[in-house]
């Protein structure tokens, strides 16, 4: 009796093992890529000063939008960051000024409208944001970022949230950026990376 019941149970073991084999493969290939590269976008650690309670623009480089699927409609944006900043606002470009990481003053960032004739009019603030470029054509992500007092913030990330291909999708970037508050009493006090020593 004990041998039909043995073999009852690796008949039912085998079969459960196939089936969550098949399920984790089933779940595999559900799993959607991700549609974005950030092309500049490195674990190298940047810093940058902003004016107290002024929202100034850091761009984190051009942005690829995967060719091979839908265009791109961000719909969320969220940052990871120490107390003291907030996300003012959110922006998007798709024109020379979008080849480049930069930080300015502002936002919207009018030095790089400036260095770049015509980029003010390929600027575009606000969300949902799309259809973006894709393929050869980059754009670039625009945070409008405050910083609330004199003080150094670690930005840890940026989380995007967009539409693709009728589905909903989430990136995280991970970051070493630091926002430096600054006052005219505090202009020349020195901006260092705050690094992330986690091993």
């Amino acid at each position: 009796m004990k041998r039909p019941v043995v073999a009852a149970l690796a008949i039912v073991a085998l079969v459960l093992v196939a089936g969550l084999g098949w399920w984790s493969t089933a779940r595999w290939r559900e799993e959607p890529a991700d549609a974005l590269t950030i092309q500049e976008l490195t674990d190298a650690a940047i810093s940058t000063s902003a004016d107290v309670d002024v929202p100034m623009s850091w761009s984190l480089g051009p942005v690829h939008s995967d060719p091979a699927q839908g265009p791109v409609t961000v719909t969320d944006v969220a940052i990871d960051a120490g107390d003291g900043v907030t996300l003012a606002g959110v922006g998007w470009m798709d024109s020379s000024g979008s080849k480049m990481a930069f930080a300015e003053s502002r936002f919207p960032p009018r030095s790089i409208f400036a260095r770049y004739p015509g980029a003010a009019d390929h600027f575009r603030t606000g969300l949902p944001a799309g259809p973006l470029p894709r393929g050869s054509q980059t754009w670039s992500l625009v945070l409008g970022l405050t910083v609330d007092r004199v003080q150094d913030v670690p930005i840890r990330g940026v989380r995007v949230t967009y539409e693709v291909d009728g589905r909903e999708q989430e990136q995280t970037f991970t970051l070493q950026h630091t926002l430096c508050g600054r006052t005219p009493a505090t202009k020349d006090r020195e901006c260092s990376p705050i690094l992330d020593e986690t091993p």
